[in-house]
C-alpha cells in the first residue's frame, strides 16, 4: 500500500475522530485569549504530523505552512520509503474554523507517551506551559472525560502509520528525558 495514502486515510480517520470533542466544555481560549491561534513570534506555532501538511494547499488565508525539520532514519524496521521526512509548522494568524483546525491544535494540551513496551499514555504537554493555564495547572483529570478518550482513540489510530508512529516515538523520547528534569516535578503529570 502506498504510504502516502496510508497517511492521509488514516490522518482523515483521526480528525473525524476528534471533530467535535474539546478540552472543557466551554472555549478555551477563554481562558488564556486563545495565544496558542495567534503567536506570531518564528519558529513558533503547531508541528503537523507526518503527512497532515498534504491536507492544506499550499496558501491559506488564515496561517503559513513551513517546513521545520527533516527527519531522516537509518532503521531495519523501518520501509525504506518512510525514513526520510519532512516536518511542517503551521503558523496561525488568529482564529481558523474548528474544521481547519491541524490535529496538533484538536488534541492540545494533550500529548502522547509511547512507553517502552509500546503502550500509548497520554500526558499533558508540556512544550505549551508557557501559555496554556490547563497545562501549567497540571492536572489531566480536569479535562473532559470524552475529550480525553477519544484523543487516545486517535493517537492509537495514527501509531499505525510507520512514519507517524516513529514521529511519536521520538517525541516520547524527548518528553521522557523532559519529565526527569527537575522543574517537571513542580508540575502534577
Amino acid at each position: 500500500m502506498d504510504n502516502h495514502f496510508f497517511s492521509a486515510e488514516i490522518i482523515d480517520r483521526a480528525y473525524q475522530i476528534l471533530a467535535t470533542t474539546t478540552p472543557l466544555s466551554f472555549d478555551c481560549g477563554r481562558l488564556c485569549g486563545s495565544i496558542c491561534c495567534s503567536s506570531q513570534a518564528p519558529g513558533t506555532g503547531m508541528i503537523l504530523f507526518p503527512g497532515e501538511e498534504r491536507r492544506y494547499p499550499k496558501t491559506l488565508p488564515w496561517a503559513e505552512i513551513e517546513k521545520y525539520r527533516h527527519i531522516r532514519v537509518n532503521s531495519p524496521e523501518l520501509p525504506p520509503d518512510v525514513t526520510d521526512f519532512d516536518l511542517y509548522l503551521l503558523r496561525c494568524h488568529g482564529v481558523c474554523s474548528r474544521e481547519q483546525r491541524p490535529l496538533a491544535c484538536r488534541v492540545f494540551p494533550l500529548a502522547p507517551l509511547i512507553t517502552e513496551n509500546g503502550v500509548i499514555r497520554l500526558v499533558l504537554d508540556t512544550d505549551g506551559m508557557e501559555i496554556c493555564p490547563l497545562v501549567h495547572q497540571g492536572q489531566i483529570n480536569r479535562l473532559r472525560t470524552g475529550f480525553v478518550r477519544q484523543v487516545r482513540r486517535a493517537f492509537q489510530l495514527l501509531a499505525e502509520d510507520p512514519r507517524i508512529r516513529f514521529w511519536m516515538e521520538m517525541e516520547s523520547t524527548r518528553r521522557a528525558r523532559q519529565m526527569q528534569e527537575p522543574w517537571h516535578r513542580l508540575v502534577e503529570l
